[in-house]
């Protein structure tokens, strides 16, 4: 049976769901000078166009099971048996539903969709098949490696598809000069061995007994929640689609790197929210409880501003370190695209109110479809007249927008969370009087303004820890013992 997820034990997974995202990520991050060399930007941007399809293809096929299976799960809690149970027939079905969706997909546009010099079928068939293995093998495995926090096995799945991922990578774009095609090749390939590794991590029999009522309540908490992935993804990658039609293939590409380099903030983001998610299902059988995360959404939302003006002031520079001049421009939309990332984590907060505490998702998509029609909507203007800077700028305000929407709606249907606005002001204060001060004053470009850059965000983390409410005499303590003073009292 699972321990009952803490505050403390909560960041420390957090911590490690970051390390891995990140390990996988940096990677990807150390070999781009030599992407870069090898691929043109008209390549890196149709790649960059074949990855958004894949994701958008992983966001149907998971069917919203990442929320379900982690409700469900607490649902059981104090009956291993039952969790068992639950956890061994939601895969079963995922490894049925995903591939055969997968086909079903990827046959018609094989037969049937047109072929231009951006977009060839095959290639997006491909896309698809590798996202529906990648389902597959990681949403109902990390779910339940996150709602146990094994966190072991949780790296070693990480490392695997970091290290698979690079290695094929490496052969078929570099090694063998595939291009575009190698790079979906080796997603395939690296997606398998996750899978395989997956297998042999969670506890789980096909010869069990199959929990089908429990499978039915997470389709129906998870399939509302397709949509509204959907609009998540149009929010985070549809940018790049729509760019394909708007700008020339080296632009794309160039905008595509900037995107890139702002991921981190995107990462560390999802996998604080990733690490406190148990939390809040934990208080789903009691929503009167949900005061006593007061402290954690704190330090959640203090965390979350830090990441985004440090990615913000660090990322810049790292333009061109990792690239050649042709992708000059691509640091412009990095602050953008990370003030987006921010918004988005504020958003996890009332988000994890409706799904985990209450279950309630059944219209969440309409508030994440209308962020996503202003974001699309604010691209196809200011592109003209900005360009990719335009189109960066207006991935920010759809956050900023569902942010907004989904804070109104959560309200309205019940979410009451206990909120610290004055430590939370503070933070953001903080946060932005760091961003300008950096942006203003420091080198924004090479390695100078990458370590003095460093320095400053680095330095911040005490200023914006005081500004959460972490009493000064606590920044000497360890870290679990500072952490109890952002705990509420009882």
């Amino acid at each position: 049976m699972s321990r009952a997820p803490t505050s403390g034990r909560s960041l420390a997974s957090a911590g490690v769901y970051a390390i891995a995202a990140a390990g996988q990520r940096a990677l990807g991050f150390l070999l781009l000078p030599l992407y870069t060399t090898v691929l043109s930007p008209a390549e890196y941007g149709r790649i960059s166009l074949l990855v958004a399809i894949s994701a958008a293809a992983y966001v149907v096929l998971a069917a919203g099971f990442d929320f379900a299976v982690i409700r469900q799960y607490f649902h059981h809690e104090g009956d291993p048996e039952a969790q068992q149970r639950f956890v061994s027939s939601a895969w079963i079905y995922q490894m049925w539903m995903a591939p055969g969706l997968g086909l079903l997909v990827a046959l018609p546009v094989v037969l049937f969709a047109p072929s231009s010099d951006v977009f060839r079928p095959t290639e997006v068939a491909v896309a698809i098949l590798a996202a529906a293995v990648l389902v597959v093998a990681t949403i109902v495995p990390l779910s339940v490696l996150r709602c146990e926090q094994r966190l072991k096995p949780y790296l070693l799945l990480s490392f695997v598809a970091a290290v698979s991922t690079a290695g094929f990578t490496i052969a078929f774009v570099v090694m063998f000069r595939r291009g575009v095609v190698g790079w979906l090749e080796a997603m395939l390939c690296a997606n398998t061995v996750s899978l395989v590794v997956a297998m042999c991590a969670i506890r789980w029999s096909p010869r069990q007994a199959r929990d089908r009522e429990g499978v039915k309540r997470a389709l129906a908490l998870g399939l509302p929640l397709v949509p509204h992935a959907l609009a998540q993804w149009s929010l985070q990658v549809a940018d790049r689609v729509l760019l394909s039609a708007l700008v020339v293939p080296a632009a794309l590409g160039v905008y595509s790197l900037g995107a890139n380099l702002a991921l981190p903030a995107l990462i560390l983001i999802q996998s604080l929210n990733q690490g406190f998610m148990p939390t809040y299902a934990r208080f789903q059988h009691d929503p009167g409880a949900t005061s006593e995360l007061r402290g954690t959404i704190t330090m959640q939302i203090a965390l979350v501003a830090w990441i985004g003006a440090a990615l913000a002031l660090v990322g810049p520079p790292v333009v061109a370190i990792v690239s050649p001049p042709s992708y000059g421009g691509a640091e412009a939309v990095i602050p953008w695209i990370t003030l987006g990332y921010v918004f988005l984590g504020f958003y996890f907060v009332p988000m994890n109110g409706l799904s985990l505490i209450l279950g309630r998702t059944k219209f969440v998509w309409v508030v994440t479809a209308c962020a996503a029609a202003i974001n699309l909507a604010a691209i196809w203007v200011l592109v003209g007249p900005y360009g990719i800077v335009g189109a960066a700028a207006a991935s920010a305000v759809g956050y900023l927008v569902q942010f907004v929407a989904i804070s109104v709606y959560a309200k309205r249907v019940g979410v009451s969370l206990s909120l610290d606005w004055q430590a939370l002001l503070r933070v953001c204060a903080v946060a932005a009087a760091t961003y300008v001060v950096g942006a203003t004053l420091l080198p924004a470009d090479g390695w100078e303004g990458f370590v003095l850059r460093t320095l400053l965000a680095l330095a911040s983390i005490v200023v914006l820890a005081v500004a959460a409410g972490v009493p000064v005499r606590r920044l000497r303590m360890s870290p679990r013992t500072a952490m109890r003073t952002l705990r509420p009292s009882r």
